[in-house]
C-alpha cells in the first residue's frame, strides 16, 4: 500500500540517521512524546502499589492530602491519556494528542501534590515535556526537549562529584561491570575503583554537552546509548538484579535518544515569534536542576541520579524495641552489628517493598516518613537518626549530625 501523501514514515533508518524527508523534527518531537507516555504506562503499572494510595508507606503530602479515591481517578485518568498520546495519530487535526497531553499533566499535578513520593525522577521528565508541549508551538518542542534530557546528563554527573566515590553507588556499578568483563571488581583496591568513578562520572557530563550542540550531538548520542546499555548489564538480571523501575528508565532513554539525537543531523526550524517562551524554557531545563546542587530544587527533579549528594536519614531503633514496630516494617530491620544494639532499619527496603519505588531522597520528605513510622510506636522506643547531609556550596564535602529525641526531630531542619 502506497504511503499517504503528508503522513510520515518511520523505520529504523530515520530514527537512527534522521532522514528529513520521512521524518521532520516537529513529527520527531510528536514521537518522543509518544515514546514517554508509552514508558510512563509502564512505569505506573510497575510501581501500581504507589499510585494505588492503599500501601502501609507513609503517604507524605507535597501541598495537601487528598483522599485515595481522588488519588485512583487520578491514576486512571493518566493511564488513560498515556495510552492515548500514545494511540492517536501523528497528524492530529483536532489536536486530541494535546487535549490528552493536558490530560496527563493535570492528572500528574494531582498525584504529587497529594504525596510527593510519586516525584519519581521518571514521571517528573515526562511532566516536564508534557509542559513544554503545552507552552511551546510544536516548531520548538524538538529542541526543549533535548536540553531537557542533556540536562539530565550533565546535572546527574555533577551532583556525582565525591571525594569517596567508590564508596557509593557509582562504585557498586563500576565494580559490577568488571565482574561482567571478567575481572574481579569487588576484590579491586578503592583507589583503582576511585578513578574508574571519576573516569565515569567525567564521561556521563561530556555525553550531556555534546548533546547540547547539533554540531556534536551524534556522538552525544552514541555515547548515551553506551551508557545505558552498560548499565542495564550491570543493574539488570545478569548483575544486580535491581527492580523493574531502574530497568525501565534506562531502557526508557535507549529508545528516546536515537529519537531526540538522530546520527546524523537534522533541519530545525525554530519559530522566531516564541523566541522570548523559548529562552524562558532553556533558561528552566537548565537552572532549575543546576539550583539543586546547592540546596533549592528538589533532588531527583534536579537529575540527581545514582547520586551519593542527596541527604541520607538513617533510622536506627535499639534491639529490645524492634517488636514494637509494625509488622510491614520488620522485615526492613536489619539485625545489629556485632557488639552492637542498634538495628539499621532500611527505610528504602520498605519503600520497595510497599511501593514497587525507592523512596524519594529528600531530607524533608525522609524526616516525615521516620515521624509517621514512631508516631506508630510507644514514646519509649529508643531511636536515633544519623543524618549526612551535603555541605554549601561545596556538594561533594559532607557535614554529619544525629538526632536522638522525638524533639528534636520535630525541631529538625
Amino acid at each position: 500500500m502506497p504511503n499517504q501523501p503528508g503522513i510520515p514514515v518511520f523505520n529504523l533508518r530515520s530514527l537512527v540517521h534522521g532522514d528529513h524527508l520521512t521524518i521532520d523534527p516537529e513529527s520527531r518531537a510528536v514521537l518522543a512524546i509518544k515514546c514517554l507516555a508509552v514508558f510512563e504506562f509502564v512505569l505506573i503499572l510497575a510501581t501500581f502499589p504507589l499510585w494505588r494510595g492503599t500501601s502501609a508507606f507513609p503517604q507524605i503530602p507535597l501541598l495537601m492530602a487528598l483522599p485515595t479515591a481522588i488519588s485512583q481517578v487520578a491514576t486512571v485518568g493518566l493511564m488513560m491519556a498515556c495510552a492515548a498520546i500514545a494511540w492517536l495519530p501523528f497528524q492530529d487535526r483536532s489536536q486530541l494528542i494535546t487535549k490528552a497531553s493536558i490530560t496527563a499533566l493535570v492528572c500528574s499535578l494531582i498525584l504529587v501534590v497529594s504525596n510527593q513520593h510519586r516525584l519519581q525522577s521518571w514521571h517528573w521528565l515526562t511532566m516536564l515535556n508534557l509542559a513544554w508541549l503545552m507552552v511551546l508551538p510544536r516548531k520548538d518542542l524538538l529542541l526543549a526537549m533535548r536540553h531537557t534530557v542533556a540536562a539530565v546528563y550533565v546535572c546527574s554527573a555533577l551532583s556525582r562529584i565525591s571525594l569517596t566515590p567508590e564508596l557509593g553507588v557509582s562504585g557498586i556499578i563500576v565494580r559490577q561491570l568488571l565482574e561482567l568483563a571478567g575481572q574481579s571488581g569487588w576484590e579491586m583496591a578503592n583507589a583503582s575503583i576511585a578513578k574508574l568513578c571519576h573516569l565515569m562520572t567525567l564521561g556521563e557530563f561530556m555525553i550531556g554537552l555534546l548533546l547540547v550542540s547539533p554540531k556534536t550531538q551524534r556522538w552525544g548520542a552514541l555515547g548515551a546509548i553506551l551508557l545505558h546499555s552498560s548499565l542495564l548489564l550491570a543493574l539488570g538480571p545478569l548483575g544486580l538484579n535491581h527492580h523493574a523501575g531502574v530497568l525501565l528508565w534506562n531502557l526508557c532513554f535507549l529508545c528516546l535518544v536515537p529519537i531526540l539525537f538522530p546520527i546524523s543531523r537534522i533541519v530545525e526550524n525554530v519559530d522566531s515569534a516564541y523566541a522570548p517562551r523559548r529562552t524562558v524554557v532553556l533558561l528552566a531545563t537548565w537552572l532549575f536542576p543546576l539550583s539543586g546542587l546547592i540546596g533549592i530544587a528538589d533532588n531527583w527533579p534536579s537529575w540527581q541520579l545514582y547520586s551519593s549528594r542527596p541527604e541520607s536519614w538513617i533510622l536506627f531503633v535499639h534491639e529490645s524495641d524492634r517488636k514494637h514496630f509494625p509488622e510491614t516494617v520488620r522485615n526492613a530491620i536489619a539485625d545489629p552489628a556485632p557488639l552492637s544494639e542498634w538495628c539499621v532499619v532500611k527505610l528504602d527496603r520498605w519503600s520497595l517493598e510497599q511501593t514497587k519505588s525507592p523512596m524519594y531522597p529528600e531530607d524533608r520528605f525522609q524526616r516525615a516518613v521516620i515521624q509517621s513510622l514512631l508516631a506508630q510506636v510507644p514514646e519509649s522506643v529508643r531511636f536515633r537518626v544519623d543524618i549526612s547531609e551535603p555541605e554549601f556550596p561545596l556538594w561533594w564535602q559532607r557535614r554529619e549530625r544525629q538526632i536522638d529525641t522525638r524533639e528534636d526531630l520535630r525541631e529538625s531542619r
